[in-house]
């Protein structure tokens, strides 16, 4: 996948798709849909879709790293 740091993050200022993301991070979509129907992903609706900005989804791989 394109738009991937040297860090192995996202991108920060990029929106990706819930099919970009699930696949990069090797899950379904409905988990990735699950996590913001939740309200633990930030992610915008643009017509049918949603979008998840990189910086949004970064920010939740390190919240679920926190001990």
């Amino acid at each position: 996948m394109e738009r991937i740091g040297n860090d192995g993050n996202l991108i920060e200022e990029f929106y990706y798709t819930i099919p970009q993301i699930a696949k990069f991070y090797n899950v379904s979509n409905s988990t990735i849909r699950s996590l913001i129907k939740e309200k633990k992903l930030k992610g915008q609706k643009i017509g049918k879709n949603y979008r998840i900005l990189g910086k949004n989804f970064n920010e939740y791989l390190f919240n679920q790293n926190k001990f």
